[in-house]
């Protein structure tokens, strides 16, 4: 392992140098394109400025170019966790060290989490070593509101950027049933639709207000979503909860993703029709509440076989980001077909969440790419370089450093002492 950080490092520095490059060939890779075109077996991309500017079997370097060769290795589209705590939750528990949901009861939909987003979090570098190059920041609901608040798109670049954060991706509203009882929480749901088409319609000349007490903060938040400029995140998963919604939401204009949906194979036709996507965790095979009585391995491949569009999600938590591929291989696993797996952590989420530009390797798009010494959703490989908008990422985490440092330290009491250091 030692050996591994020290070849991290030297990487790492060789890397830098050509960060300021115009432009970068990689050469002779397995290329997982995430787009129309497939998977090359054999190929090269040319990267200019940042941006794919050619994907081929065979490109010859010209000008200013570095060429960098690849032979044996596989380059895949640098994926996206699609619902994560990444930079608002250091850990669980006290210490203050989470910011992922809203305590005042002014501020729900309002919420937003690009304002507190910590780019240097000692879990962002664990989520880049998973080929991570961006991930959807959502908060969670307080215990008083269903609205969670808004979402925001961050970039894992090593060096903070006013592009790393772009805030308002999209507003997540969790059902919590339990507490009020599905009898008054659709009735509400809708009752507080109307009001905020209203307001997006009218501003503040809207009303009166029938579902409640408005606050201003939430209704702004939630103009944009009513007009369908943003997406709206419903965390769901009781088959009959999701056709319920999918009722409310036919007569707006509101772009609307189902997050969980433990049960949607069971409604994976009513699903489909909608024309809703959905954000699906795969280990999500058991019954842990009763709102998921019915989970099932089949889950995914079933929606996906219906037609629905599916995203993989699941590791939610700051520092198991870099996990996507995992879940997206226990999809493959289930039955999903590995292009639509690969495609489910990178080209979908990229299209559902309105980013530009993101998540495939194909002319024109940003050059997000990770570089793999094996299969990229089999957990044995290792990532071996990393680029976001071109530029080369560090692979080095903080774990790295004390794993060096702790070991430096044994040798030294050993060299001391003749001793092992406990």
């Amino acid at each position: 392992m030692t050996k591994y950080i020290s070849a991290l490092v030297l990487i790492y520095g060789l890397l830098l140098q050509t960060a300021q490059a115009e432009s970068l060939l990689l050469k002779n890779a397995r290329i997982i394109t995430a787009s129309d075109a497939g998977t090359l077996s054999k190929g090269d991309v040319l990267i200019t400025d940042g941006i794919v500017s050619r994907v081929d079997t065979s490109i010859k370097a010209s000008g200013e170019v570095r060429v960098i060769d690849y032979s044996g290795q596989v380059i895949s589209p640098g994926f996206i966790n699609p619902e994560s705590a990444l930079g608002i939750r250091e850990i669980n528990g006290g210490a203050n060290a989470s910011e992922s949901a809203s305590n005042d009861k002014q501020i729900t939909a309002a919420y937003n989490v690009a304002d507190i987003i910590n780019p240097y979090s000692v879990a962002i570098p664990v989520a880049r070593r998973g080929g991570v190059t961006g991930a959807i920041i959502a908060p969670s609901s307080s215990r008083d509101s269903h609205y969670a608040g808004q979402a925001a798109w961050f970039t894992t670049e090593d060096s903070a950027s006013p592009e790393s954060v772009v805030p308002a991706k999209a507003i997540f509203w969790d059902l919590k049933a339990v507490s009020s009882g599905r009898g008054a929480t659709f009735p509400r749901l809708r009752a507080e639709l109307q009001d905020a088409i209203a307001y997006a319609n009218n501003g503040d000349s809207a009303g009166p207000f029938k579902a409640k007490n408005w606050s201003r903060y939430d209704l702004k938040a939630l103009a944009p979503v009513m007009r369908g400029e943003i997406p709206m995140a419903f965390r769901v998963n009781r088959a009959t909860d999701i056709t319920a919604l999918i009722k409310i939401l036919a007569d707006t204009n509101i772009k609307a993703i189902l997050v969980g949906a433990a049960e949607g194979w069971m409604v994976a036709s009513q699903i489909a029709e909608s024309g809703i996507p959905v954000v699906a965790d795969p280990t999500d095979n058991l019954p842990s509440n009763f709102d998921m009585i019915n989970a099932a391995n089949q889950n995914i491949l079933s929606m996906h076989e219906a037609g629905v569009k599916v995203i993989i999600g699941g590791p939610t938590s700051a520092h198991d980001a870099g996990k996507i591929r995992y879940f997206a291989g226990i999809a493959v696993g289930n039955g999903l077909p590995y292009d639509e797996a690969i495609k489910a952590i990178s080209a979908i989420p990229a299209e559902v969440f309105g980013l530009a530009r993101i998540g495939q390797i194909k002319q024109g798009m940003r050059a997000d790419i990770a570089v793999w010494d094996g299969d990229p959703l089999e957990p044995l490989s290792q990532l071996t370089a990393l680029y976001i908008q071109g530029k080369p990422q560090s692979l080095l985490t903080r774990q790295d450093l004390l794993e060096q440092r702790y070991i430096n330290e044994a040798v030294n009491v050993y060299r001391k002492t003749g001793t092992k250091g406990e």
